[in-house]
């Protein structure tokens, strides 16, 4: 298992590996560390969605909140430090981006160097380096990497 996410009343807290787990497979990665006990955030909150390096949730005053990789090195993106002001009712964390709906289902993304959303309401959304979309008439819309 490379990584874990719990909840103790209301708080999230994760630890694992947060990079790769041989020398293989480290890319041209000097080093990851592992989560740090200044990356566990108190709650309460209403939902919570774990990507590759980052995680995120959304608060009880639907403020989403993101942590994880936000050093500046390859693998940072804005997953974190781009969080958007925004009254989220949902949130999804993909590889290096993220995406919240609004009570009326428009998706706000940030991170990953995506292209934006379609300005579509969606009734749920996923992402993992491109994002799709479910709207009401079960259709699909998806948009990816610009």
């Amino acid at each position: 298992m490379r990584s874990a996410l719990i909840f103790l009343m209301t708080i999230p807290f994760a630890w694992g590996c947060l990079g790769p787990t041989t020398e293989d497979d480290s890319d041209d990665m000097e080093s990851w560390d592992s989560l740090s006990d200044d990356q566990n955030h108190s709650g309460p909150f209403k939902s919570i969605s774990a990507g590759v390096v980052h995680s995120c949730a959304i608060t009880q005053d639907n403020q989403p909140v993101c942590w994880g990789v936000s050093d500046g090195t390859d693998w940072d993106y804005g997953q974190v430090s781009n969080t958007p002001d925004t009254n989220a009712a949902s949130i999804v964390a993909g590889a290096a981006e993220s995406c919240t709906l609004d009570r009326n289902g428009y998706a706000t993304c940030w991170g990953g160097g995506q292209s934006p959303p379609p300005s579509v309401a969606f009734t749920s959304i996923s992402m993992f380096g491109a994002g799709c979309g479910l709207d009401a008439n079960g259709d699909i819309h998806c948009w990816g990497r610009s």
